[in-house]
């Protein structure tokens, strides 16, 4: 069975890392055995690929987007493209015959291979932080830029941007001002 990137994530001794403190209150506990919160936390996809075995995949805060089969939970591979940190690679990602879509910290949105999970192509600059999911429809991804709450749209056959529509067009307000009323 196939266990995902490792708290410890890069450091490949992760399985041997001392017991958390747990006397010490989160997240100090965690950190004191150099576990950095690295788990699963966007929602995950299920797809059969071309062979026609179901398949299951996630992206962690990692950065790592792994696809297990879902018969035998073993790992069937796994893509590298974002950046570790603590609060980073949130965005939950979509899937449609053609590619998984993963929009990860630092601005990359990619389409990956459902069989292989190699990079069929990328689209640089598309946001900075990812805590919006991706949603893919008619050839179309979806995106919402969270540092500018703009509504992005991707061809889904090759990454180039269709379009970008700012929310604050339609309501005079920046994203991060809904919502807080006086």
């Amino acid at each position: 069975r196939h266990r995902g990137t490792s708290d410890s994530y890069p450091f490949p001794q992760d399985i041997d890392s001392p017991t958390c403190n747990s006397d010490l209150q989160w997240p100090l506990g965690r950190y004191s055995c150099a576990q950095f919160d690295f788990n699963f936390l966007a929602s995950p996809n299920l797809w059969t690929n071309s062979d026609g075995r179901q398949m299951f995949g996630e992206l962690q805060k990692s950065g790592v987007y792994t696809a297990v089969y879902t018969d035998t939970m073993e790992r069937a591979w796994q893509a590298t493209l974002g950046p570790p940190c603590f609060g980073c690679n949130l965005s939950s990602t979509a899937v449609d015959e053609n590619g998984i879509y993963v929009a990860v910290t630092g601005g990359n949105l990619y389409s990956l291979n459902r069989d292989t999970g190699s990079v069929q192509w990328a689209t640089p600059q598309t946001g900075s932080f990812r805590y919006n999911g991706l949603a893919v429809a008619n050839g179309i991804v979806y995106s919402l830029n969270d540092a500018t709450g703009t509504l992005q749209a991707f061809d889904a056959g090759g990454g180039a941007p269709l379009f970008a529509h700012p929310f604050m067009q339609d309501t005079g307000e920046h994203m991060h001002d809904m919502g807080n009323s006086s």
